[in-house]
């Protein structure tokens, strides 16, 4: 996928598989292309097609019937226009890889690779997923920002699923509000992160493989890149934690902290501006959410949260707030005294 800003080069930046590079994804119309599976049909002889449930710019997820388990399941397939691709292969099976390493509620469940060919179609390859009935964060947010205690029930939630993650060696790269589902309403939802296609493995030997962009290229949607990332920088744990930053202030305010007129630029601001604080769109927030979320969002990763749990601790009153600065002219008056004082004492010893 490419993303360009008029006054330059293009830049490419590799997103999910199923997501528009800004984090849209795109809703199946009835005037849409002709899906490239068909409802009732057998897949790898195994897989009963029961119906499309979304299609994005590099493959269609479809809900199916497990006949050897009787299960329900869904297929991710990668269009075969662009099935040759080696890289989008490799990509597939290191998604499946890297998430079956991550064992948790909040994580999508990949269980394997598949290949199909049918008579008079071209070859697809597909992956085995755990079937979410539910809708995108990214569609709850549209109805409007969400309630204190629905919005911490879902941060608990995804804090727990990037530390487990986190500790597994895998950062996602790709964490944004279209890559949750929620399944079930409410406060009492489950909130699933899905998508490792462009994950990438800290250690062991998962990483050897785990680079498969080009030089130059950026990974990770724009609107939720962390300025290392949009620097084509390694990501760490902390890029994730910069993500759900964004995330989360999307969740209580309905907006992003960043907009441009393109891609590029939306993600170039963050290298430039603070974002605007949250409580400026809902004056009603909770001045702890808008400490936290700007905590997630600082420039520099080594001023954000230690870990993922650091957050949800510190949106619970279990973390005390970093210290803030002393303004220079108390600093001031303070060595100043603490001299007074020191000399006070001195005094008094000779004498």
């Amino acid at each position: 996928m490419r993303s360009t800003d008029e006054s330059g080069p293009a830049d490419e930046t590799v997103s999910a598989e199923l997501s528009e590079p800004d984090g849209r994804v795109q809703i199946v119309q009835k005037d849409a292309p002709k899906a490239v599976l068909s409802d009732g049909e057998l897949v790898a002889g195994r897989y009963r097609v029961v119906k499309l449930l979304a299609r994005g710019g590099m493959g269609e997820v479809y809900q199916a019937e497990d006949e050897e388990l009787r299960e329900p399941v869904a297929l991710k397939i990668i269009r075969p226009e662009i099935a040759n691709d080696d890289r989008t292969i490799k990509r597939f099976r290191r998604e499946v890889q890297l998430a079956r390493k991550v064992t948790h509620r909040n994580v999508c469940r990949c269980f394997d690779v598949g290949h199909h060919r049918a008579e008079g179609k071209p070859p697809v390859s597909f992956l085995t997923m755990e079937l979410l009935c539910g809708r995108t964060l990214t569609e709850r947010i549209r109805k409007g920002p969400l309630a204190p205690d629905e919005a911490l029930a879902i941060v608990q939630q995804l804090t727990a699923a990037l530390d487990a993650a986190h500790a597994a060696g895998i950062v996602h790269r790709d964490f944004k509000s279209d890559n949750v589902i929620l399944v079930g309403e409410g406060a009492a939802a489950r909130a699933v992160v899905t998508d490792f296609g462009v994950a990438r493995a800290l250690n062991g030997p998962a990483r050897k493989g785990s680079s498969l962009t080009a030089a130059g290229m950026k990974v990770g949607t724009p609107a939720y890149m962390a300025p290392e990332q949009v620097e084509g920088l390694a990501p760490t744990p902390k890029a994730d934690l910069y993500a759900l930053g964004v995330v989360m202030y999307e969740m209580v305010t309905g907006t992003l902290p960043f907009r441009g007129d393109t891609r590029f630029a939306t993600a170039m601001k963050r290298l430039k501006e603070p974002p605007t604080p949250p409580r400026q769109h809902r004056p009603e927030l909770d001045p702890r959410w808008e400490q936290v979320i700007l905590r997630c969002l600082e420039r520099e990763p080594e001023k954000r949260f230690a870990g993922a749990l650091g957050v949800i601790a510190a949106l619970e009153g279990r973390e005390a707030p970093p210290p803030k600065k002393r303004p220079p002219i108390a600093l001031a008056v303070g060595l100043a005294l603490a001299i007074t004082a020191a000399t006070v004492l001195l005094l008094r010893a000779f004498m």
